[in-house]
């Protein structure tokens, strides 16, 4: 059985944004034992603040057949736009990194209460295998 944790950081080094890799798998609850979609972060647009980003939670959920009841794993806390998409999406859970998300922790705190306050269950972990640090796998 796959390791969905670990298969979050493999998409997140599929990012070339090297100031914050982030990666997503997705698991409808109907295909338990693998999972069926991942995502990771990329720049379609150069604007100023990464605002031309697509998001890891967005790149996942976009390509998604079945977000319905979905676990979704994301190596990175979600903002507040990415959570509203989560919770429109069906998803019921979500698994993101433990870790203090500097200068992001009132966007991500934000996102976070976005998911409690509409359903989705989240869990915290420890970031896989080497240190995740400001969001870059090193």
């Amino acid at each position: 059985m796959l390791d969905y944790w670990e298969e979050a950081y493999k998409a997140a080094l599929k990012s070339e944004d090297t100031n914050t890799q982030v990666g997503a798998c997705l698991i409808p609850v109907a295909h338990i034992g693998k999972y069926i979609t991942i995502g990771w972060n990329y720049e379609i647009a150069k604007i100023p603040n990464k605002l031309g980003f697509v998001h890891a939670e967005m790149d996942v959920l976009a390509n998604a057949s079945n977000t319905i009841d979905a676990t979704l794993y994301c190596t990175w806390g979600c903002c507040t736009n990415c959570a509203k998409l989560i919770v429109i999406s069906g998803v019921i859970k979500m698994v993101t990194a433990e870790y203090d998300y500097d200068k992001w922790a009132q966007e991500i705190k934000y996102g976070h209460k976005i998911l409690r306050d509409n359903g989705v269950a989240i869990e915290f972990r420890k970031p896989f295998g080497s240190l995740l640090i400001g969001g870059v796998l090193r």
